[in-house]
């Protein structure tokens, strides 16, 4: 996901990416040091509605149905993200509504380079603003046309 820099989704948007990344420090802090221990587990924080704007030509509200999603950060510093996260997609204009499980998951792998792999495998949600993907996404062409459309 990624954050907006205006307006009230922005706010919501950094809200949401905050209690991940709290959950992945606290995942960190717990790890430090201890390379032969198991994965750290740590829950997820529930979610709140999310309105986007400027994803669309439409607004969309993105309201979570059942979350139990939590990170799991290994010695060799792979964040994963598992669990059940199931949403519902609403187009705002015409109040057609969609139901997803995307619950992935999701795996973040450091690279010797310092530059990180993001692996998402199985059923996920992706939503970019216009100004963000050539700013700081790599996206295939054809995912971008097969995958990212505001057909809703």
């Amino acid at each position: 996901m990624v954050t907006a820099e205006t307006g009230g989704e922005g706010r919501t948007m950094r809200r949401f990416l905050s209690s991940v990344a709290l959950s992945a420090i606290a995942a960190l802090a717990v790890a430090a040091g201890a390379s032969a221990d198991p994965p750290q587990k740590v829950p997820v924080p529930p979610n709140g509605d999310l309105t986007l704007s400027g994803v669309c030509p439409f607004d969309v509200l993105l309201h979570t149905t059942d979350q139990k999603t939590h990170v799991r950060l290994y010695a060799n510093g792979v964040l994963a993200g598992e669990g059940q996260l199931k949403v519902e997609v609403s187009n705002l204009a015409s109040a057609k509504t969609i139901a997803l499980n995307i619950s992935g998951p999701g795996r973040f792998i450091p690279n010797d380079d310092g530059t990180t792999d993001v692996r998402f495998e199985g059923r996920d949600l992706f939503f970019f603003f216009a100004d963000q993907i050539s700013q700081a996404y790599s996206v295939p062409a054809r995912l971008a046309q097969e995958r990212m459309s505001c057909r809703h």
